[in-house]
Formats: structure tokens, sequence, C-alpha cells
């Protein structure tokens, strides 16, 4: 009995692990977060799987912070953006390699619920939020974000 349970097991989670990477090249899915720094800007870039339609916003805000759950959110820095992209494949896990510098000082995920997936990025003192552009090609929209010292 022992070993059925195991092998059910091992099936298992194979089965769940291909369902899960394969779910992950949805299209509109955002696939990963990264950072990219150059002298005194630095830019977040958001790669969505194509084709990938759907709505930008990103503002101001202050904290407190909180979830879906309402439950508080703490985020480093001393100014904050919120991004917010809706009508987005948002069940699937999104990879992020972002290493905080001298001008980004931390970002956490504060929603991702039915289309919606919202980040809050903290900057630190004397960044300030610069632009935002779109990169296409056939794989990948990329989102970027650009911001830099004062």
């Amino acid at each position: 009995m022992k070993k059925l349970f195991a092998a059910a097991a091992v099936l298992l989670s194979a089965f769940n692990s291909t369902a899960q990477s394969s779910f992950c090249n949805e299209e509109n899915s955002l696939i990963s977060i990264r950072n990219k720094t150059t002298g005194d800007t630095e830019e977040l870039i958001f790669t969505f799987k194509q084709p990938a339609g759907f709505d930008i916003t990103q503002k101001a805000v202050k904290p407190p912070f909180t979830d879906y759950g309402g439950d508080k959110v703490k985020v480093k820095g001393s100014t904050f953006r919120e991004i917010h992209f809706q009508l987005v494949a948002w069940t699937c896990e999104t990879h992020i390699y972002t290493s905080f510098t001298s001008l980004i000082a931390g970002m956490k995920e504060t929603e991702r619920f039915e289309g919606y997936i919202t980040y809050v990025v903290g900057l630190n003192k004397g960044v300030s939020f610069q632009k935002q552009y779109t990169l296409n090609d056939s794989k990948y929209r990329k989102v970027i974000f650009r911001f830099r010292r004062k």
C-alpha cells in the first residue's frame, strides 16, 4: 500500500508541474519581472506572453498597503508607485528576477485575482518615475517603467 501511495504521489506531482508549466504559456500571462540599471536610471521590465491585450495604469500611492485579503503589506521605500494590470491571465506563476538597488528599494504584489495583477514599487529617496513604454515582438510584450535619480 505504501508503494502504491508513493507512486501515486510521484505521478500527481509530475502531472501538476506539467500542467502548471504548460498553463504559463497562456496568452496574456505575466511571465517574468526583471530590472536593469544603467547609470542614474533603472528599468523595471514586465514580460507578458503574446498576444497580450490588457490595460495598464500606474500612479503614485502612499501607505498603508493591503493585499486582496485585507492583510497589511510592507514595502520598503520613501515614495511609492502602484502598477496595475487589468485583463491579464492571473493564475500563472510569475518569475521575479529583481535585485533591489539604490533606486528601487522594494516591490510587492498586492493583488492577483480574476484578471488583475497589482504591484507596489518602493523607491528610495531622491528617485522619481520617468516614463512608461512598451516593446512588442512576436512572442512577448514587454512593459517597461523607467525610474531616475533626481
